[in-house]
């Protein structure tokens, strides 16, 4: 602290975790941060709005031990049999080169309060770098682990990265104010971007459920097939059936094709659809009416663009009420619940009353 207008500040810390082997048991994290009251100094003391100014920063790193196993440095056995013969089978399988996930945050913000301080504001950005991420990966047969399931089969490895990085605001300030009463608000909003930076195996695509991870891309980016209405003549889904989505999907995973295997791919895919017959040609373009055959592709991601909160407080003579709404604009969300209320399949279930406006 230095005249009350300087702040410096700085942490070292050891922390252990006997999940880890004892080489890697122990992971030391540091930080540093410093503060600058602007409002102390006398080139602002001619400002008779501003009551307090803060810019600040900060960058440090912390550990996580959370998604490793239990003794993830080494491997479990369970008893089992074999042809009625006692027996050890693997049931973990273990990885001594395991270390500490590391989760480094900068952290930049201007804080104030103006008007009389009637009005108070936070302004902030954040980078946030997270390495050595904890991924469970199938061991390969020739590691001699392919006796087992499940967790046997899998091995720990620090392997992935992400960052998160973005902007929050937050504004409160008092609308009207007495000697009994005082009527506040207060609102913030908080705009975040993921992006994967690293996976496994030469960071090929993972494919997750309805989505994908990809390096570059969100952690959660949707990568389903893509419908496109319905046939008029019929009334069936139509959804892309296209031949550089069907290749890219197999180009970016993590078995290596030949253009030559690609191509012979694609044409046993649009065999076995023909055969099928789910293809249409509409206006010279093919589509397939089934989401069996349809293509994947990106489809956005289910993290809003901004999220936050509205509220609002009144108080009269130690009498307090207050209202506060949460927000989320963008994103995309799969709505399941509605999908299947939407289907009509041979045993009797409920329905959506938009299935009064299906094609009949």
């Amino acid at each position: 602290n230095y005249w009350d207008k300087y702040f410096f500040e700085g942490s070292v810390r050891r922390d252990g975790a006997d999940r880890f082997a004892k080489e890697n048991r122990w992971g030391t994290f540091w930080s540093v941060g410093a503060s600058w009251i602007i409002s102390k100094e006398e080139f602002t003391h001619q400002l008779a709005w501003l009551n307090y100014l803060k810019l600040r920063f900060a960058y440090g790193a912390v550990g996580n031990y959370l998604s490793a196993p239990a003794l993830s440095w080494s491997s479990q056995y369970a008893y089992s049999s074999l042809s009625n013969t006692a027996m050890l089978m693997r049931a973990t399988t273990g990885n001594p080169n395991l270390k500490w996930e590391a989760n480094k945050t900068l952290d930049i913000g201007l804080e104030g309060s103006v008007f009389n301080n009637r009005l108070n504001f936070s302004i902030g950005y954040f980078d946030k770098r997270s390495s050595d991420l904890i991924l469970s990966l199938p061991a390969a047969p020739s590691t001699g682990y392919i006796i087992g399931s499940g967790s046997a089969m899998k091995t720990p490895l620090n392997i992935g990265a992400l960052v998160n990085r973005g902007w929050e605001l937050s504004f409160n300030g008092t609308i009207m104010q007495n000697q009994d009463f005082r009527w506040t608000a207060s609102i913030d909003a908080t705009f975040l971007q993921n992006r994967v930076k690293s996976l496994p195996y030469n960071n090929a695509d993972m494919n997750n459920g309805s989505q994908r991870l990809s390096v570059g891309k969100s952690l959660y980016e949707w990568y389903i097939p893509t419908w496109v209405g319905v046939d008029q003549m019929t009334g069936n889904s139509l959804y892309v059936f296209d031949e550089q989505d069907y290749k890219n999907y197999y180009r970016t995973g993590a078995t290596p094709y030949t253009e030559a295997e690609l191509d012979a791919m694609w044409a046993n895919e649009q065999k076995n659809a023909a055969n099928d017959g789910t293809l249409v040609t509409i206006n010279g373009k093919t589509y397939t009416t089934s989401s069996t055959y349809a293509t994947r592709s990106w489809n956005g991601s289910a993290i809003p663009t901004v999220f936050g909160s509205v509220g609002t407080q009144l108080s009269w003579k130690g009498i307090n009420f207050g209202l506060l709404f949460t927000y989320s604009l963008g994103g995309k969300v799969m709505d399941n619940i509605y999908s299947n209320l939407m289907s009509v399949n041979s045993t009797n279930s409920a329905y959506h009353v938009d299935a009064l406006n299906a094609w009949v």
